[in-house]
């Protein structure tokens, strides 16, 4: 998947000439094709999804372009290649900014489709979009979803939404909302809503063998973190913008997280001496023994890998698997 909008096949160790899909995006920031998932069932019925930043121009739904999730299935004739023809818009949030968009998508062990969604931009948050469940309205235009782990079923549609499935806006939608979604009876916040209190959720992952959802949440100014849940949990707050990482941030001292409790800390952080961009990797489920049940992750800007052992929880010293990949 590459940020400009194309993704590209490799088939025999051969990079094919003819994308498999290329889509228009915004690519200003940390914009672009930002995810790839293929439906559970897409040896069947070839359908799959794209996370992505719509292009410019149009009305967006926020002040810079909408984030979106949109279906497309495999051609007929050749498997490498997608149908164009058969696009069909999913769900779109409005953002306020062109960074901190997540943009991961994975259907989870229930067969349910996640995205992982960023605060909305502006550094610390400024409109505590994280800790929001419902609707805000900045400078005239309504926010919603932002700083969210979302949860919904792209096999049944919506023709008559409920009041609080937030991104349907009161129309019919290709998307529905499963009825065991935290906060589906709760007209104050939005029913898409599974976990929330993240800043830019850039990369998560499933544990295929525990259903354990595993979250890298870039930080702000001093820690990065890996967040853990446990199979089915759901409504977790992680804390941002009060916490980052084990610590609580200045906002805490100011009164703007008095009330807000709660809160869940990472499985283990790291501080701006060792990385500044977590790029959540994987619980490790290979033929290699020694690394079967280690989770596996990056850091984009000091360009190391690192691994998270059984044990080392509450760590904020990361196991390095190599100190620099930079030309190797």
């Amino acid at each position: 998947v590459e940020k400009t909008g194309s993704i590209k096949v490799i088939a025999g160790g051969v990079l094919q000439a003819t994308p498999f899909l290329t889509i228009p995006v915004t690519t200003a920031s940390e914009s672009g094709l930002l995810g790839l998932a293929f439906h559970p069932d897409f040896r069947n019925n070839g359908r799959f999804y794209v996370a992505y930043t719509r292009p410019s121009g149009g009305t967006p739904l926020g002040s810079t372009p909408d984030q979106a999730i949109a279906e497309f299935r495999v051609s007929a004739e050749n498997p490498n290649v997608a149908d164009p023809t058969t696009r069909r818009e999913i769900i779109a949030v409005p953002d306020l900014a062109s960074n901190h968009n997540g943009g991961d998508i994975h259907f989870g062990p229930d067969g349910f489709l996640y995205w992982a969604m960023g605060d909305g931009g502006p550094q610390n948050d400024p409109n505590q979009f994280a800790q929001r469940l419902g609707r805000f309205t900045v400078v005239g235009r309504e926010y919603y979803l932002l700083g969210k782990i979302l949860r919904i079923d792209i096999d049944n549609n919506s023709p008559t939404p409920a009041a609080n499935q937030c991104a349907a806006r009161g129309q019919a939608a290709n998307y529905a909302i499963p009825s065991t979604n935290p906060f589906v009876n709760n007209a104050e916040a939005c029913a898409e809503i599974w976990h929330y209190g993240l800043r830019n959720p850039w990369r998560f992952s499933f544990d295929r063998t525990t259903g354990r959802m595993w979250i890298g949440d870039v930080g702000q100014n001093a820690f990065e973190e890996i967040n853990r849940v446990e199979a089915g949990a759901s409504s977790v707050n992680f804390g941002w913008r009060c916490r980052e990482g084990f610590s609580a941030t200045s906002n805490s001292s100011n009164g703007l997280c008095t009330g807000i409790s709660g809160l869940t800390d990472p499985v283990a952080d790291y501080g701006r001496s060792v990385g500044q961009s977590i790029t959540g990797g994987y619980m490790y489920r290979g033929p290699i023994a020694p690394l079967r049940g280690i989770y596996v992750y990056a850091d984009y800007l000091s360009q190391r890998i690192f691994m998270h052992r059984p044990g080392d929880d509450g760590t904020r010293n990361p196991f390095t698997w190599t100190s620099n990949i930079s030309g190797n």
